[in-house]
């Protein structure tokens, strides 16, 4: 078979979490009808048997001893090993320790990250150049864009979610923007952590983050508030919860920090960053207006459809595997032939 024809047919996945974890689901769950419309078989069963039957074994951040066992074996087959990471700093160590972290990253072929930002960290701190952009793709299994919601102008329903470690940076504007009046402040969070934050913000309506009932309340909600509050780490996150809320029809507020501004040039809907209270304040009264949220979506969703669609990012995620497969095709055919001279050139002197 022509290597280049169809590299990739079988995928192992090491995965970090289940579908609920958020990374796991768009760096797995979310592409696997469209790996199976193309014919691309895959397991997560970590065993020698299901590394043999593969073509490339994908690590989604979690490490430990098994998993540097399997990834070992797999440079020994001359298996192509893609290492993806997302975070970094205590996130990180969640998953990984960093002496796991640097026994994968020199077995790795390849380094996927999710934002430019995080290719920075790669190359700056752990001095590997072998790293991909390996985008995320849009949230919770959509078919296509959304309209906005259908639900009454007032109150002006303002949407957080994310884990509740997350809320402390932005707590004191969350605070002050529910006390405007007219606003409503809605929190999607982890269960265990809203009986404090209900005694601590009692204006605010604070939800269970649950995969099935979190586009329903998304949708009960006009906009959303997202920042990436913190140091560098913080910062370099993806702008995957801005690229999903906007696909299901309620626009984003974001902070000023590089994800979100360079996807914000890309749809050219500038007129949604804020750096402070008062430049958030501007932006609730603009987009108060339902015209402006309809013109915001009407600007930015078929743009985010276009470049983060789950069958597009399916798809680069094949094409850049492909590549590696290719590639270690080829040095492995490159060592073989010096082996085979070094060993004849023996012989004869």
């Amino acid at each position: 078979m022509d290597q280049s024809k169809r590299p990739i047919g079988s995928i192992l996945f090491s995965l970090a979490g289940d579908e609920n974890t958020a990374s796991t689901r768009i760096r797995f769950f979310s592409m696997l009808p469209w790996l199976k419309k193309m014919n691309i078989k895959w397991s997560t069963e970590l065993s020698i048997k299901q590394l043999l039957n593969s073509d490339l074994f994908f690590v989604q951040k979690r490490l430990n001893g098994n998993i540097l066992k399997i990834a070992g074996l797999a440079k020994l087959l001359g298996i192509p090993i893609v290492y993806d990471v997302d975070d970094f700093g205590q996130a990180l160590d969640y998953f990984a320790s960093q002496n796991h972290l640097q026994i994968m990253f020199e077995l790795a072929d390849l380094i996927t990250v999710g934002s430019d930002a995080q290719k920075a960290i790669v190359e700056r701190e752990y001095r590997k150049n072998n790293t991909q952009v390996f985008p995320p793709l849009i949230d919770y299994y959509p078919q296509a864009p959304l309209r906005s919601p259908d639900i009454e102008d007032e109150p002006l329903r303002i949407l957080w979610f994310g884990l509740a470690s997350n809320f402390a940076p932005l707590a004191q504007l969350i605070e002050k923007v529910s006390m405007r009046p007219l606003v409503e402040l809605v929190v999607i969070t982890e269960a265990e952590a809203i009986p404090n934050l209900r005694q601590q913000f009692p204006n605010i309506h604070f939800h269970t983050w649950s995969l099935e009932t979190f586009i329903p309340t998304l949708r009960t909600c006009h906009l959303s508030v997202l920042s990436h509050d913190g140091g560098k780490y913080v910062q370099a996150k993806t702008n995957n919860k801005m690229i999903t809320s906007i696909n299901w029809g309620v626009p984003a507020l974001v902070s000023d920090t590089p994800d979100y501004r360079m996807t914000v040039n890309k749809l050219g809907i500038r007129d949604c960053v804020f750096t402070n209270l008062e430049e958030f304040l501007r932006l609730i009264d603009l987009y108060r207006s339902r015209q402006a949220r309809e013109t915001y979506l009407e600007n930015a969703q078929s743009i985010i459809w276009q470049l983060y669609s789950p069958e597009l990012i399916t798809q680069f995620f094949l094409d850049f595997c492909s590549e590696i497969k290719i590639d270690c095709f080829y040095k492995r055919f490159y060592c073989f032939i010096k082996q085979l001279i070094f060993h004849l050139l023996i012989k004869i002197l």
